[in-house]
């Protein structure tokens, strides 16, 4: 059952009033403490949900990455699919893309980070200043996720992964079956065989909420 459930508006709301310095300390069972907190954890929270990226995907989205759709006038964000370009080999001009479509509540995130003044740099969305590795951001957001989520005194066994979730179900109660334009769920020859369509779509997104 956990692994379908979805978050609701108001608990991912009580999430974030949750993520404090004060709440990020967890005790090991040798005693030692280490404490999640990150001055960018809500941020990159946020940017889970209102993506649908999986953990490696939001955690290494660049500044550079964001694009203006040619003719279209609106910004979506240009992710490397990981998962399909590592099962299938792919490397360097083969490695498969998808396209984000930048929401309302995305592109508000966007302004929040800075977007006008770091548009087009190299520059990591999340953790830019964090002096440990991207490996180590990945662990830390996930656990970090888990140990928050417990201080909503939820009885949802929530994690990371579930705010995917939240976004896909979101996106096909909008899109219907038309919803895998974007979440690139249908493979590589669907998506490219729609890939003008699912432009189109990405345009049309721009109302879209998840929560």
């Amino acid at each position: 059952m956990s692994n379908n459930l979805t978050i609701t508006k108001e608990e991912f709301s009580s999430l974030l009033d949750k993520v404090l310095p004060e709440n990020g300390i967890v005790t090991h069972s040798n005693g030692l403490k280490r404490n999640l907190y990150r001055s960018w954890m809500i941020v990159a929270f946020k940017l889970a949900l209102e993506t649908g990226l999986r953990r490696e995907e939001f955690m290494t989205l660049k500044f550079s990455d964001i694009k203006e759709g040619e003719g279209l006038g609106v910004l979506y964000i240009q992710v490397e699919n990981f998962k399909v370009n590592r099962l299938m080999g792919k490397e360097n001009e083969a490695r498969q893309y998808k396209s984000i479509p930048v929401t309302v509540d995305l592109k508000e995130l966007l302004i929040e980070l800075n977007y006008e003044e770091n548009k087009g740099k190299d520059i990591y969305l999340i953790g830019s200043d964090d002096k440990s590795s991207r490996e180590t951001l990945l662990l830390i957001v996930s656990k970090a996720f888990s140990h928050f989520w417990k201080f909503t005194g939820s009885s949802k066994k929530a994690n990371l992964k579930h705010l995917r979730k939240t976004y896909l179900t979101a996106l096909v109660k909008h899109f219907g079956d038309k919803a895998t334009m974007i979440s690139n769920h249908s493979g590589i020859e669907v998506l490219k065989k729609h890939y003008v369509n699912s432009q189109q779509l990405v345009s049309a997104t721009t109302n879209f909420k998840v929560l």
